[in-house]
């Protein structure tokens, strides 16, 4: 994530304003979870799966919840 954080940092030097950024697949998920189907359920799995890369959360009202990455052997 450094050169994520160099960006935000960068940004934030040339605008003299706070920059927040997100890598897109932890964004992705918790843009799953607004969505009205989505956060009606108590319990669930998010998954999002991209170029060379699987990001899954499970969220849950009454137990514990996680999260998997996988990112395949190049």
């Amino acid at each position: 994530m450094t050169r994520l954080r160099a960006v935000g940092d960068a940004g934030s030097a040339q605008s003299g304003l706070p920059v927040i950024v997100m890598d897109t697949a932890p964004a992705a998920v918790l843009g799953a979870r607004e969505d009205p189907q989505v956060s009606a359920q108590p319990n669930g799995l998010i998954v999002n799966v991209g170029n060379f890369h699987t990001l899954a959360f499970q969220f849950a009202t009454v137990s514990s919840s996680g999260c998997w990455s996988t990112i395949p052997a190049s």
